[in-house]
């Protein structure tokens, strides 16, 4: 009885010394992460748990009503790349393991293969000792090169075809392109500008010409091992039209054609010039609403004390990820302020443009002008898809199409070789307007009927 009464009293020694240890299950519960709880589980419940622990955020962004069917493919339930990139850090922030954007894009892995893939990483203590969670960033795809990462391996590609991202993505932009371009023997290299994708622990870079300096050293040989395309979504295109450029004025190269996808011609000024004045302190205070949002109510632009018209709800529906991007937002928009336009000759390629019918950021109409920066032997294409800026999630399938249709030709053209037979018969055809006629709609874009641009008398260049 006086052994009982010694450890019922809460002010006895025994008590006193019992405090000082606590139970197994107050280790789990104190557990800033999930990590510990999933080691210490066995296996059928610590499976359970992570699947609980990511179907309500996938719910959440997937607009997924009732229970998540865990034999489902995560590209079949809706992910798309910049999902994947906040599904690869909440597999961090929850679990301390890496699993990259590439790997979550893979049409292959289900939400119940990658609850097996994360509890095999957490028994492994997989890239705990290596990773940096203060710095809180998405981990790093293997690199085989600094400035681009190569999506598939072809013996003999008919063609090579350089992406260039929005602000802020990288490889996982493109992922869904990657089986289709393969069976088309097209090899596809993605860049990772610094701050952006794989590269978020770099400063971002501000200056264009650094940029496309240090990019197309780092490119080259590869693009001099036979014909080459460029695609660039947003800024990627002016990034585009800039490596492009300076490829034929310093090594003699030129990509067959050019795709610029979402972007204004670099002729025309920024068409949303009060972007360009945003202040620190306005930066400042975008970042402590995007904070106050995370994890709480859905973010709208009117919540927000600045609205970048490139910013779609896709983006915003995530103020994690879209915090992570504001220094690559920052140096874009000041890229974007100093950028000054100086060329004097046009590119003797093809080009295509690229435009969302409901982009806030550049409206159709204002594609035409990027007709000027071709030399008159080469075709100008403008084809109107639907949605916002960011429609190369929503319309990616029909921007494959196009990119596809356009590589499928033999020959190489370039500075000192005319081949505007990619599209015509006739190189020499010319047109007096660029205004586009006779518009064939589909169900998701309206096409223009390719044109040459007009030469106004003056000799061809």
């Amino acid at each position: 009885m006086m052994l009982a009464h010694h450890f019922s009293d809460k002010t006895g020694i025994f008590s006193l010394l019992k405090n000082l240890y606590p139970s197994p299950e107050s280790f789990i519960e104190s557990e800033s992460s999930l990590r510990m709880k999933v080691k210490l589980l066995p296996r059928d419940e610590a499976l359970d748990m992570i699947i609980t622990t990511l179907s309500d955020p996938l719910k959440q962004r997937l607009g997924i009503n009732g229970d998540v069917n865990i034999d489902s493919s995560l590209i079949s339930l809706g992910l798309d790349s910049h999902m994947s990139s906040e599904l690869s850090t909440l597999i961090y922030d929850k679990f301390s393991v890496s699993v990259t954007a590439m790997d979550l894009l893979n049409d292959s892995l289900t939400l119940k293969s990658l609850c097996s893939m994360i509890h095999q990483k957490v028994l492994v203590d997989e890239s705990t000792d290596t990773q940096d969670a203060s710095l809180n960033v998405v981990p790093q795809f293997s690199q085989n090169n600094l400035w681009y990462k190569v999506m598939n391996t072809i013996d003999s590609p008919v063609a090579q075809l350089v992406c260039i991202p929005s602000v802020g993505s990288g490889p996982s932009l493109f992922a869904p392109w990657i089986p289709e371009l393969t069976a088309k023997a097209i090899q596809v290299s993605v860049v990772k500008i610094p701050g952006w994708e794989s590269r978020e622990r770099e400063q971002p870079m501000s200056n264009i010409q650094e940029l496309v300096n240090r990019l197309a050293d780092s490119l080259l040989p590869c693009l001099a091992n036979g014909p080459f395309y460029i695609f660039g979504h947003s800024l990627g295109a002016l990034i585009s039209f800039e490596l492009s450029h300076f490829l034929r004025r310093n090594h003699d190269l030129c990509p067959n054609h050019i795709f610029v996808s979402g972007w204004y011609p670099p002729s025309e000024p920024y068409p949303h010039p009060q972007e360009l004045q945003f202040s620190d302190d306005i930066y400042r205070q975008f970042n402590r609403t995007l904070t106050s949002y995370i994890g709480h109510n859905r973010l709208t632009p009117e919540c927000l004390p600045v609205k970048f018209s490139f910013l779609d709800q896709s983006l915003l529906n995530s103020p994690q990820l879209l915090l992570k991007m504001t220094p690559s937002i920052k140096a874009a928009i000041f890229l974007c302020k100093k950028y000054k336009y100086r060329h004097k000759d046009k590119l003797p390629c093809h080009l295509t443009s690229f435009a969302g019918k409901n982009d806030p950021f550049v409206g159709p109409a204002l594609m035409d002008a990027w007709s000027k920066e071709i030399s008159c032997h080469y075709q100008f294409e403008k084809i109107v898809v639907t949605g916002k800026h960011m429609f190369i999630w929503s319309a990616g399938k029909t921007l494959l199409n196009h990119l596809i249709g356009a590589m499928q030709v033999k020959g190489k053209a370039g500075p000192s070789e005319a081949s505007a037979s990619t599209f015509a018969d006739d190189p020499s055809k010319e047109t007096t307007s660029v205004t586009p006629t006779d518009t064939v709609a589909g169900d998701d874009l309206e096409t223009y009927p390719p044109v040459f641009p007009s030469t106004s008398g003056t000799a061809c260049t």
